[in-house]
């Protein structure tokens, strides 16, 4: 993240990609309370590659000393010194130029501000109520006991007095990213061993040829149901949009557990994924959800 520091107070903005400095509350993500600083006095954003700086203002923004052109946007650099108004109030320093992350911005005193990468849940890893991660097709999607949505940036996600605002990374001038193929979860193979007794469960994924070994952990049970599932409709010849498909509540009978402990593990097991296929983030869908219901995407599953 990019980070500009007030050298008197301390104060630290993180910036958004479009980040607006000024006394108007409401609009500016970042107040500024001296008396010759403008409603909305200036704007830095990141376009793709770096940041630029815009003076919006009546009594100017100053760089390093110096007055910018209010006409066009300038470039910063790492180190560089931003005054708002009279060159003699506060000073800024960019401290960092890190390209910016999709992130939540809390709206509560307390919250922290977090940053998306893959996947995350809400309010916490321990009570996953809500969990957001990236779609094959580049969108970030919302999982709530409400159903899916996919977020725009501005949306509001969370649950009761947690909530966050979604910023997302992309540029004004960002292209939409182009979806994928439609059959990109089926070149994942599910490779199950499971013990007689069924309390160890070693879970292997292959992908390209290349096999990663998940290990033995509570959570690939959830996953060995579902697959099973899976199994069992597909040669019932139930169409394949309809295969696999488990309530929730069935799964809490079945797993002797409640809804949350259903939805922990539903967590760490896309967690899981994420951490060890970095690269292939798209693949945490592979576990499909819809409202109340669960079910393993159209990967190849082997058991022994």
């Amino acid at each position: 993240m990019a980070l500009l520091i007030n050298k008197t107070t301390g104060e630290q903005a993180r910036l958004l990609p479009t980040h607006i400095f000024g006394r108007q509350g409401d609009i500016c993500n970042t107040q500024l309370m001296h008396n010759d600083v403008s409603r909305i006095h200036a704007t830095i954003l990141w376009d793709g590659e770096r940041w630029l700086l815009k003076d919006a203002s009546t009594n100017g923004t100053f760089l390093n000393g110096k007055s910018i052109n209010p006409n066009s946007f300038t470039p910063l650099n790492k180190g560089d010194l931003i005054q708002f108004g009279n060159n003699q109030n506060d000073c800024w320093e960019l401290s960092s130029t890190e390209c910016p992350q999709c992130m939540l911005v809390p709206l509560q005193p307390g919250l922290p501000y977090l940053d998306i990468k893959q996947i995350i849940a809400l309010p916490s890893e321990d009570n996953p109520e809500v969990i957001i991660t990236e779609s094959i097709d580049g969108h970030w999607i919302c999982e709530s006991p409400a159903g899916l949505a996919v977020l725009k940036s501005g949306d509001l996600v969370g649950t009761g007095s947690s909530l966050w605002r979604f910023i997302e990374a992309k540029p004004e001038s960002a292209t939409t990213i182009e979806p994928g193929p439609n059959d990109v979860l089926s070149l994942l193979e599910l490779h199950f061993t499971v013990s007689q007794n069924e309390e160890h469960i070693r879970l292997k994924i292959y992908l390209g040829g290349i096999m990663y070994d998940f290990g033995e952990r509570i959570h690939h049970y959830l996953l060995l149901l579902l697959a099973r599932q899976r199994l069992v409709d597909r040669d019932r010849g139930i169409a394949a949009a309809e295969q696999g498909w488990l309530e929730k509540e069935v799964l809490c009978k079945m797993l002797g557990t409640d809804i949350n402990h259903i939805n922990i593990q539903h967590f760490r097991l896309r967690k899981q994924i994420a951490d060890i296929l970095p690269k292939h983030s798209q693949f945490i869908q592979f576990i499909e959800t819809r409202v109340g219901q669960l079910r393993v995407g159209s990967a190849q599953i082997h058991l022994k």
